[in-house]
């Protein structure tokens, strides 16, 4: 590459560290910026400190982002994990921008190093890529406005994972019900405060079956197909293998046959960790910190079937028209998760069982046997009693589908967000 510019304005941060060892850190003065005349490829060479690390770029022009064409058109070692100390990366801002030459004087990249446990809040995958090269697949990004396509885009609907970071570690909130509520069941739904002692990623929208057909490469047969339509017809056993053979929830914590859904997944990302989501961990992403029935403030009256406001989030019976519908038609929650209430049920790993405790808790995990698996969230056969957040049905873990009606059981797992 030939320079024709070194750039010289350049902020390097570093973002918070919760362990002993020494933040991770770029130096400002190692940072060097140029741009090809005749590709109009803009190189960035930096020196990581202390990593590995996850490393994030932002571009500016006179002090102002760029936004999301920052995230488009760049490879080396950015927005993913990087684990040598002498970086480069590259960005080609040609297709954002056609023609583009960078103005030396009024342009300029913020670099931030984060810590392997203090990552950044947007996890995309791209389960397009061989099995082999999965790794250098995984992206991180630091807000919302940087991401590569806005998060509606139907990449992430059918060929992209894109994780949302859910920030639980040390809060306290309550989980359950509230009694006034209609259908309330004090069984599966007496309140009691929980504290959650992870941060954890969760996908925006449950697994879609193009998303399905990518990682697992097979297509997986549903009620109602559609690569952007939820995975509707999926058991427990079948996403974490058998209880039976060493994968029994929580007594087996954590562990997954390698050749279940979530084993599979875990391969073919190279990251360990993906599991369904605790019963806690659920609740509390739906919840969004919102206290009600629904994560838009409404709350279910008893009488009330079907609260107005609530077609704005979820499919239901009375509005899905006897079927499953595409992810992310409807409103998010507060963590901009979408389809959290209605569409398909989503299983959690705890056992279900009666519980009118309202003991505080810290990580609950579940009890330690039982006959059945929890789901959450209702779905589209059922009205709005069973679409409220506290709302649990309990199936075996060999069920793939709820109350007899085909095509209403899928799925949503959760990674830690710790990558050491």
């Amino acid at each position: 590459m030939k320079p024709i510019n070194v750039f010289m304005y350049v902020v390097a941060v570093s973002a918070a560290a919760f362990t002993l060892k020494a933040a991770p850190s770029i130096s400002g003065n190692s940072i060097a910026i140029t741009q090809d005349a005749a590709s109009r490829v803009v190189q960035v060479s930096y020196s990581l400190a202390n990593g590995p690390a996850i490393v994030t770029a932002e571009f500016l022009t006179n002090g102002v982002s760029i936004g999301r064409a920052s995230s488009q058109n760049v490879w080396g070692d950015v927005n993913r994990i990087v684990r040598g100390s002498s970086c480069q990366f590259k960005w080609s801002p040609l297709k954002a921008w056609p023609n583009q030459q960078v103005d030396a004087g009024n342009f300029s990249v913020r670099l931030t190093a984060w810590a392997m446990d203090a990552s950044p809040d947007y996890m995309v995958v791209d389960l397009t890529a061989p099995r082999t090269a999965a790794r250098d697949t995984v992206s991180f990004y630091q807000s919302e406005n940087l991401l590569p396509f806005e998060t509606t885009n139907i990449i992430y609907k059918t060929s992209h994972l894109l994780l949302r970071k859910i920030p639980a570690a040390g809060v306290r909130w309550m989980m359950g019900g509230v009694s006034s509520e209609f259908s309330y069941s004090a069984g599966y739904e007496t309140q009691h405060y929980v504290t959650l002692t992870n941060d954890y990623y969760m996908p925006i929208y449950p697994i879609t079956q193009g998303q399905y057909a990518w990682f697992k490469r097979e297509q997986r047969s549903c009620e109602f197909a559609g690569d952007d339509r939820p995975v509707d017809t999926i058991s427990y056993q079948n996403l974490r293998g058998s209880a039976g053979s060493g994968y029994d929830w929580p007594n087996d914590g954590h562990a997954v046959a390698p050749d279940s859904v979530l084993g599979v997944l875990a391969e073919y990302t190279n990251l360990e960790g993906f599991d369904l989501p605790t019963d806690a961990e659920w609740e509390y992403a739906c919840r969004a910190g919102c206290p009600t029935a629904y994560y838009d403030g409404t709350t279910l009256p008893v009488n009330v079937y079907n609260p107005p406001t609530l077609t704005n989030l979820a499919w239901t019976a009375n509005n899905a028209n006897s079927m499953t519908h595409p992810v992310g038609l409807k409103l998010p929650n507060a963590f901009g998760l979408y389809d959290m209430l209605g569409n398909v049920w989503e299983w959690v790993l705890d056992y279900a069982a009666n519980d009118t405790s309202e003991t505080e808790r810290v990580a609950p995990t579940g009890v330690a046997s039982g006959t059945g698996r929890f789901v959450r969230g209702g779905c589209w056969t059922q009205d709005g009693r069973n679409n409220r957040i506290a709302a649990h049905l309990a199936l075996g873990p060999t069920a793939n589908n709820a109350g007899n009606k085909a095509g209403t059981v899928g799925f949503r797992p959760v990674l830690p967000a710790d990558f050491k």
